[in-house]
């Protein structure tokens, strides 16, 4: 009987720590369950944001009066980047330059939207952002659906 029990006790607790099967999602899947996590969020919050044909959705708080980036430009910017329905910032930095090459997708989609002056705050859907990877030295999970509201200072 007591080998029983304890056999009993040792599945039990070894049961304990295991975690359910994660769902791993196409790439698509991923996508269109971020887009319908991001239209939540923004009907929630009564925020009217314009959807991209990418599935990136934004709203341009000024357009800019200068000239508009292209997909190879660099570009200044300040900018603040937080994971949707946060607050804490994981990033931010003023008066920065670098080239769109090398920027998330995201940002490759949504700055070329507003020129030079401009204001846009971006919603960016996990794929355009870091993916299943996360950015575990920016403290982004994987699949985290992020919000960066930039300034578009220069066109270079």
């Amino acid at each position: 009987m007591k080998k029983i029990v304890l056999s009993f006790l040792v599945i039990v607790v070894g049961m304990s720590g295991c975690k359910p099967d994660e769902v791993i999602l196409t790439p698509v899947e991923q996508l269109q369950k971020d887009i319908e996590i991001i239209r939540t969020y923004l009907a929630e919050n009564s925020i009217d944001a314009q959807e991209h044909e990418s599935g990136v959705f934004y709203v341009i708080h000024r357009q800019g009066t200068g000239i508009f980036p292209e997909a190879n430009s660099s570009v200044t910017v300040n900018y603040k980047g937080n994971i949707l329905g946060q607050t804490e910032l994981f990033d931010s930095n003023d008066n920065t330059s670098f080239s769109l090459l090398g920027v998330i997708v995201g940002w490759k989609i949504g700055i070329p939207l507003i020129s030079e002056g401009g204001n846009i705050t971006l919603y960016i859907p996990s794929g355009y952002a870091y993916g299943t990877r996360g950015s575990p030295t920016g403290g982004i999970p994987a699949n985290a659906n992020l919000v960066f509201n930039v300034d578009l200072l220069d066109v270079i």
